[in-house]
């Protein structure tokens, strides 16, 4: 259907590729708060070659992932979308930093704006 109408595979095209600049690496997250891998380590208590594996894992554990972003002065906020139903803001529980050295955290559910 989109290749019968230049218009809107014109606007799909424009639509994907705001999309696509909008998808970051940790890397690209650091880099851009000008930030060094030294920094960065210092703020998670690594050296700056585990915070270099950290950036190319294709895997990592939210905590890890908060941790990495408070590092970089932001906060996480994760949403679930759902074709039939409105958008589920999870909350991520207290960072390791906050209540010692828990390893697991549980999210918790709540409707996107209530808490």
């Amino acid at each position: 259907m989109l290749a019968e109408s230049p218009v809107a595979a014109e606007a799909f095209d424009k639509l994907t590729a705001e999309i696509e600049a909008r998808q970051h690496t940790l890397a690209q997250v650091r880099r851009a708060r000008q930030l060094t891998q030294a920094v960065i380590g210092t703020n998670l208590d690594m050296d700056q070659s585990a915070v270099s594996r950290l950036e190319h894992r294709s895997d990592i554990l939210l905590s890890t992932l908060r941790s990495f972003i408070q590092a970089t002065g932001g906060d996480l906020h994760l949403i679930a979308t759902y074709p039939d139903s409105p958008p589920v803001s999870l909350q991520i529980g207290p960072s390791p930093a906050d209540t010692g050295n828990q390893r697991q955290r549980e999210a918790t559910i709540a409707p996107r704006g209530r808490r």
